[in-house]
């Protein structure tokens, strides 16, 4: 399943603040969201990855970080 996590070029800032932010938040569609962001982020490489990361951090700001 991890095997060809080298490739993928997601900071693991991104991870340990969406790992923060689901210990505060646990609202469903928040969750559906940001795991739909990741699957995006995980599945494609570079700029598509890069605009599901940007998702990502767009649904964090929705949720009043």
């Amino acid at each position: 399943m991890y095997g060809h996590r080298k490739r993928i070029s997601l900071p693991s800032l991104t991870h340990t603040m969406i790992k923060r932010i689901f210990k505060e938040k646990r609202t469903k569609v928040f969750n559906r969201k940001v795991r739909k962001g990741l699957r995006k982020a995980h599945k494609e490489k570079g700029l598509k990855a890069r605009k599901a990361e940007s998702m990502v951090q767009s649904t964090m700001n929705q949720n009043g970080r």
